[in-house]
Protein backbone atom coordinates (compact mmCIF):
# COMPACT_ATOMS: atom_id res chain seq x y z
CA UNK A 1 0.00 0.00 0.00
CA UNK A 2 1.52 3.66 -1.08
CA UNK A 3 2.25 5.53 2.29
CA UNK A 4 0.74 8.93 1.70
CA UNK A 5 3.18 12.08 1.84
CA UNK A 6 3.35 14.33 4.84
CA UNK A 7 1.86 17.79 3.92
CA UNK A 8 4.17 20.67 2.64
CA UNK A 9 3.07 23.04 5.57
CA UNK A 10 6.10 23.85 8.05
CA UNK A 11 5.69 21.18 10.75
CA UNK A 12 7.93 21.33 14.07
CA UNK A 13 7.27 19.22 16.85
CA UNK A 14 7.61 21.14 20.11
CA UNK A 15 7.79 18.22 22.50
CA UNK A 16 7.00 13.93 22.15
CA UNK A 17 4.44 12.39 22.95
CA UNK A 18 4.78 10.60 26.71
CA UNK A 19 3.01 7.39 25.81
CA UNK A 20 3.74 3.92 26.11
CA UNK A 21 6.40 2.80 23.05
CA UNK A 22 5.19 -1.04 23.17
CA UNK A 23 3.11 -2.43 20.29
CA UNK A 24 5.08 -2.81 17.13
CA UNK A 25 4.05 -3.10 13.73
CA UNK A 26 0.08 -2.85 13.04
CA UNK A 27 -0.10 -5.23 9.99
CA UNK A 28 -3.21 -7.49 8.60
CA UNK A 29 -4.77 -9.79 11.06
CA UNK A 30 -6.82 -9.97 13.89
CA UNK A 31 -7.87 -7.52 16.40
CA UNK A 32 -10.12 -7.41 19.34
CA UNK A 33 -11.53 -3.88 20.36
CA UNK A 34 -15.02 -2.21 20.73
CA UNK A 35 -16.33 -0.54 18.49
CA UNK A 36 -17.10 3.67 18.95
CA UNK A 37 -18.30 6.54 17.17
CA UNK A 38 -17.01 9.75 18.08
CA UNK A 39 -19.15 13.01 18.75
CA UNK A 40 -18.33 13.65 15.19
CA UNK A 41 -18.63 10.03 13.26
CA UNK A 42 -15.29 9.07 13.27
CA UNK A 43 -15.08 5.30 14.04
CA UNK A 44 -12.33 3.51 16.17
CA UNK A 45 -11.31 -0.16 17.45
CA UNK A 46 -11.09 0.65 20.60
CA UNK A 47 -9.10 -1.26 23.79
CA UNK A 48 -8.15 1.14 26.16
CA UNK A 49 -4.33 2.10 25.73
CA UNK A 50 -4.51 0.98 22.10
CA UNK A 51 -6.91 1.92 19.44
CA UNK A 52 -7.18 1.40 15.93
CA UNK A 53 -8.70 4.13 13.32
CA UNK A 54 -11.28 2.75 10.93
CA UNK A 55 -10.99 4.49 7.34
CA UNK A 56 -14.37 6.24 6.45
CA UNK A 57 -14.66 4.40 3.33
CA UNK A 58 -15.08 0.92 5.44
CA UNK A 59 -16.58 2.75 8.68
CA UNK A 60 -19.96 1.98 7.73
CA UNK A 61 -19.84 -1.93 7.78
CA UNK A 62 -19.29 -0.91 11.52
CA UNK A 63 -22.13 0.78 12.19
CA UNK A 64 -24.58 -1.85 13.41
CA UNK A 65 -21.71 -3.09 16.15
CA UNK A 66 -21.26 0.14 17.66
CA UNK A 67 -20.36 -0.31 21.60
CA UNK A 68 -20.14 -4.11 20.76
CA UNK A 69 -16.79 -5.84 21.24
CA UNK A 70 -16.07 -7.15 18.53
CA UNK A 71 -13.22 -9.70 16.57
CA UNK A 72 -12.42 -8.28 12.69
CA UNK A 73 -10.00 -9.52 10.32
CA UNK A 74 -7.75 -7.08 9.12
CA UNK A 75 -7.02 -6.95 5.28
CA UNK A 76 -5.51 -3.75 5.07
CA UNK A 77 -3.83 -1.50 7.32
CA UNK A 78 -1.61 1.93 7.18
CA UNK A 79 0.76 3.04 10.00
CA UNK A 80 2.48 6.01 9.31
CA UNK A 81 4.36 5.76 12.48
CA UNK A 82 6.25 2.62 14.35
CA UNK A 83 5.03 2.89 17.22
CA UNK A 84 2.10 4.33 17.01
CA UNK A 85 -1.74 4.41 16.00
CA UNK A 86 -2.41 3.14 12.43
CA UNK A 87 -5.83 3.16 10.33
CA UNK A 88 -7.94 0.36 8.93
CA UNK A 89 -8.50 0.41 5.24
CA UNK A 90 -10.26 -2.83 4.37
CA UNK A 91 -11.60 -4.97 7.34
CA UNK A 92 -13.99 -8.48 8.10
CA UNK A 93 -15.96 -8.94 10.92
CA UNK A 94 -15.42 -12.46 12.32
CA UNK A 95 -17.94 -12.07 15.52
CA UNK A 96 -17.36 -11.14 18.69
CA UNK A 97 -14.63 -10.49 20.74
CA UNK A 98 -12.08 -13.23 21.73
CA UNK A 99 -9.07 -14.28 23.66
CA UNK A 100 -6.61 -13.99 21.40
CA UNK A 101 -3.37 -14.56 23.59
CA UNK A 102 -1.12 -12.31 25.79
CA UNK A 103 0.48 -8.96 24.36
CA UNK A 104 4.64 -9.20 24.16
CA UNK A 105 6.54 -6.76 25.81
CA UNK A 106 9.32 -4.32 23.87
CA UNK A 107 11.71 -7.47 24.81
CA UNK A 108 9.98 -10.06 23.14
CA UNK A 109 8.88 -11.28 25.92
CA UNK A 110 5.11 -11.69 26.90
CA UNK A 111 2.72 -9.92 29.70
CA UNK A 112 0.63 -12.51 32.08
CA UNK A 113 -2.77 -13.34 30.65
CA UNK A 114 -4.89 -10.23 30.47
CA UNK A 115 -7.26 -9.50 33.56
CA UNK A 116 -10.68 -10.04 33.25
CA UNK A 117 -12.90 -7.65 33.16
CA UNK A 118 -16.42 -8.79 34.00
CA UNK A 119 -18.04 -7.46 37.28
CA UNK A 120 -15.75 -4.20 36.86
CA UNK A 121 -17.36 -0.82 35.94
CA UNK A 122 -15.85 1.88 34.36
CA UNK A 123 -16.51 5.44 34.23
CA UNK A 124 -15.65 8.77 33.74
CA UNK A 125 -17.64 12.10 34.70
CA UNK A 126 -16.53 16.13 34.47
CA UNK A 127 -15.68 18.43 37.59
CA UNK A 128 -16.14 21.49 35.90
CA UNK A 129 -17.22 24.00 38.84
CA UNK A 130 -16.87 27.92 38.03
CA UNK A 131 -14.35 28.85 40.92
CA UNK A 132 -12.26 25.76 40.65
CA UNK A 133 -9.89 23.75 38.54
CA UNK A 134 -11.19 21.74 35.57
CA UNK A 135 -10.88 17.90 36.14
CA UNK A 136 -12.09 14.66 34.75
CA UNK A 137 -12.91 12.30 37.42
CA UNK A 138 -11.99 8.41 36.27
CA UNK A 139 -13.80 5.71 38.30
CA UNK A 140 -13.61 1.97 38.04
CA UNK A 141 -15.70 -0.07 40.32
CA UNK A 142 -15.59 -3.79 41.46
CA UNK A 143 -18.83 -5.13 41.14
CA UNK A 144 -18.09 -8.81 42.23
CA UNK A 145 -18.47 -10.41 45.66
CA UNK A 146 -14.97 -11.18 46.08
CA UNK A 147 -11.72 -8.80 46.42
CA UNK A 148 -10.26 -7.54 42.53
CA UNK A 149 -6.91 -6.66 42.33
CA UNK A 150 -6.37 -3.88 39.50
CA UNK A 151 -3.26 -3.01 37.40
CA UNK A 152 -3.80 0.58 36.64
CA UNK A 153 -0.85 0.33 34.11
CA UNK A 154 -3.70 -1.48 32.06
CA UNK A 155 -5.93 1.31 32.70
CA UNK A 156 -5.50 3.59 29.27
CA UNK A 157 -6.38 6.71 28.21
CA UNK A 158 -7.62 8.60 25.08
CA UNK A 159 -8.23 11.84 24.21
CA UNK A 160 -10.05 12.33 20.93
CA UNK A 161 -10.16 15.72 19.24
CA UNK A 162 -12.32 17.70 16.28
CA UNK A 163 -9.52 17.56 13.34
CA UNK A 164 -9.01 21.88 12.94
CA UNK A 165 -5.97 21.02 10.31
CA UNK A 166 -2.71 21.71 12.68
CA UNK A 167 -2.20 17.94 13.48
CA UNK A 168 0.89 16.60 13.50
CA UNK A 169 1.59 14.78 10.01
CA UNK A 170 2.13 11.25 11.13
CA UNK A 171 -1.93 10.99 12.35
CA UNK A 172 -3.67 7.99 10.60
CA UNK A 173 -7.06 9.22 11.13
CA UNK A 174 -8.55 9.91 7.33
CA UNK A 175 -11.97 11.55 9.79
CA UNK A 176 -13.18 14.63 11.01
CA UNK A 177 -11.23 13.73 13.91
CA UNK A 178 -8.05 12.27 15.56
CA UNK A 179 -6.48 11.16 18.86
CA UNK A 180 -4.69 13.59 20.61
CA UNK A 181 -3.48 11.79 23.30
CA UNK A 182 -3.33 7.68 23.42
CA UNK A 183 -1.07 4.92 24.15
CA UNK A 184 -0.77 5.93 27.77
CA UNK A 185 -2.33 4.57 31.21
CA UNK A 186 -3.11 5.64 34.96
CA UNK A 187 0.20 4.59 36.16
CA UNK A 188 2.31 6.29 33.64
CA UNK A 189 0.72 9.59 34.05
CA UNK A 190 1.27 9.44 37.41
CA UNK A 191 4.73 9.91 37.24
CA UNK A 192 4.75 11.78 33.48
CA UNK A 193 2.33 14.15 32.34
CA UNK A 194 1.60 13.01 28.66
CA UNK A 195 1.23 15.24 25.76
CA UNK A 196 2.50 16.76 22.76
CA UNK A 197 2.67 19.66 20.13
CA UNK A 198 2.66 20.34 16.62
CA UNK A 199 3.09 23.76 14.85
CA UNK A 200 2.11 23.89 11.77
CA UNK A 201 2.98 27.30 9.45
CA UNK A 202 2.64 29.00 12.96
CA UNK A 203 0.11 28.43 14.65
CA UNK A 204 -0.32 25.03 17.05
CA UNK A 205 -2.14 23.04 19.58
CA UNK A 206 -1.45 21.91 23.03
CA UNK A 207 -2.94 18.77 24.70
CA UNK A 208 -1.42 17.85 27.92
CA UNK A 209 -3.03 15.01 30.66
CA UNK A 210 -1.71 14.99 34.21
CA UNK A 211 -2.98 13.04 37.59
CA UNK A 212 -4.02 15.67 39.97
CA UNK A 213 -0.67 16.12 42.08
CA UNK A 214 -1.76 14.24 45.63
CA UNK A 215 -4.01 11.73 44.58
CA UNK A 216 -3.91 8.63 46.35
CA UNK A 217 -2.62 6.24 43.45
CA UNK A 218 -0.17 3.59 42.97
CA UNK A 219 -0.08 1.05 39.86
CA UNK A 220 -1.75 -2.05 42.10
CA UNK A 221 -5.07 -1.76 43.54
CA UNK A 222 -7.27 -3.91 45.38
CA UNK A 223 -11.04 -3.44 45.18
CA UNK A 224 -13.56 -4.85 47.64
CA UNK A 225 -16.56 -6.35 46.92
CA UNK A 226 -18.67 -2.94 45.83
CA UNK A 227 -14.85 -0.80 46.07
CA UNK A 228 -14.27 1.98 43.80
CA UNK A 229 -11.32 3.75 42.74
CA UNK A 230 -11.35 7.61 41.58
CA UNK A 231 -8.55 9.21 40.16
CA UNK A 232 -8.48 12.93 39.26
CA UNK A 233 -6.78 13.89 35.72
CA UNK A 234 -6.41 17.59 34.87
CA UNK A 235 -5.63 18.76 31.23
CA UNK A 236 -3.87 21.96 29.37
CA UNK A 237 -5.97 21.98 26.09
CA UNK A 238 -5.80 24.17 23.13
CA UNK A 239 -9.42 25.90 21.91
CA UNK A 240 -11.87 22.85 20.10
CA UNK A 241 -13.86 20.09 21.15
CA UNK A 242 -12.80 17.07 22.65
CA UNK A 243 -14.01 13.84 23.89
CA UNK A 244 -12.42 11.52 26.40
CA UNK A 245 -12.46 7.72 27.36
CA UNK A 246 -10.68 5.16 29.10
CA UNK A 247 -10.51 1.38 28.84
CA UNK A 248 -9.51 -1.12 31.21
CA UNK A 249 -8.23 -4.81 29.96
CA UNK A 250 -6.46 -6.49 27.04
CA UNK A 251 -5.17 -4.70 24.00
CA UNK A 252 -6.08 -4.93 20.40
CA UNK A 253 -3.92 -8.37 20.19
CA UNK A 254 -5.39 -10.00 23.49
CA UNK A 255 -8.65 -9.98 24.51
CA UNK A 256 -12.02 -7.75 25.50
CA UNK A 257 -11.51 -4.58 27.39
CA UNK A 258 -13.46 -2.45 29.62
CA UNK A 259 -14.51 0.66 28.07
CA UNK A 260 -15.99 3.90 29.97
CA UNK A 261 -18.45 6.01 28.67
CA UNK A 262 -17.76 9.02 26.42
CA UNK A 263 -17.44 12.65 27.59
CA UNK A 264 -17.75 15.06 25.35
CA UNK A 265 -16.56 18.83 26.13
CA UNK A 266 -15.41 21.87 24.68
CA UNK A 267 -12.66 24.18 25.98
CA UNK A 268 -13.33 27.72 25.33
CA UNK A 269 -10.89 30.40 24.43
CA UNK A 270 -9.63 31.72 28.14
CA UNK A 271 -8.78 27.77 28.58
CA UNK A 272 -12.07 26.63 30.28
CA UNK A 273 -13.85 23.52 30.11
CA UNK A 274 -17.79 23.05 29.39
CA UNK A 275 -19.66 19.80 28.66
CA UNK A 276 -21.03 19.80 25.50
CA UNK A 277 -24.47 19.45 24.79
CA UNK A 278 -23.92 15.67 23.11
CA UNK A 279 -22.26 14.76 26.52
CA UNK A 280 -22.86 11.17 27.97
CA UNK A 281 -21.81 11.75 31.61
CA UNK A 282 -23.25 14.02 34.33
CA UNK A 283 -21.04 16.82 35.18
CA UNK A 284 -21.24 17.14 39.21
CA UNK A 285 -18.66 19.43 39.88
CA UNK A 286 -17.23 17.53 42.58
CA UNK A 287 -13.76 15.66 42.96
CA UNK A 288 -12.74 12.75 44.68
CA UNK A 289 -11.01 12.87 48.18
CA UNK A 290 -7.46 12.79 48.08
CA UNK A 291 -3.87 13.64 50.34
CA UNK A 292 -3.72 17.33 51.19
Amino acid sequence: MTLRKAPKAAVLLLFLVIAIAFGGIRGPGKYNGVVIFDRWGSCHLYSGIYLMEISEKVKESLRSFQNQAVLIDVKEVYQPMNPGDALITKLQVLGPAQVLGPAKEADGSHRATPPSVQRLSLSVQASFPPDGRDELILELRNDDHTSREIDLSLLGLTLLSKKQGLECPWDPSDGPSYAALTRTNVDLLNEYPGGGSCLVNGKGRTVKLFVVAGAAVSRRVTLDPGGTIQIPLRFELSPGEYEFLAGYGGGVHETRPLVSNELSFDVDETGRAHVAKDARASNDGHSPRRKE
